[in-house]
């Protein structure tokens, strides 16, 4: 059987603790450095431009009818139509109805749940 040994003089061991340290301080100093290469606040003409933008990404009644008619293939004349539609559609069935409800209270479907239709 070999036994090596080495000398440790001069090789200083740091504890757990002072390496955590070490690594803590590192952090601050590159959050520090990095915070003093941040970009500057943004002045008030910044702040106009981007709310000019927003304002001009803004969609338009036209543009929410030229979408339904081409995605959906449905003229309209206004978006009101289109709520009037929806409100004056054919009353739903009591059994789904009932269905909606039990979704909207419990969030499951008849699948996920322990009824079971015989036909």
């Amino acid at each position: 059987m070999e036994i090596k040994v080495r000398e440790l003089s001069g090789v200083e061991e740091k504890s757990t603790q002072q390496v955590e340290e070490e690594l803590l301080q590192k952090h601050e100093e590159e959050l520090d450095s990095s915070q003093e290469n941040a970009p500057q606040e943004t002045s008030e003409e910044d702040v106009k431009e981007i709310a000019e933008e927003t304002k001009a990404s803004e969609l338009s009644e036209d543009d929410v009818l030229s979408y339904i008619k081409n995605r959906y293939n449905k003229e309209l004349n206004s978006v009101e139509q289109l709520f009037d539609e929806r409100e004056s559609s054919e009353e739903l069935p009591e059994d789904v109805k009932a269905y909606f409800e039990y979704k909207k209270k419990t969030g499951k479907d008849l699948d996920r749940s322990r009824v079971r239709f015989r036909g």
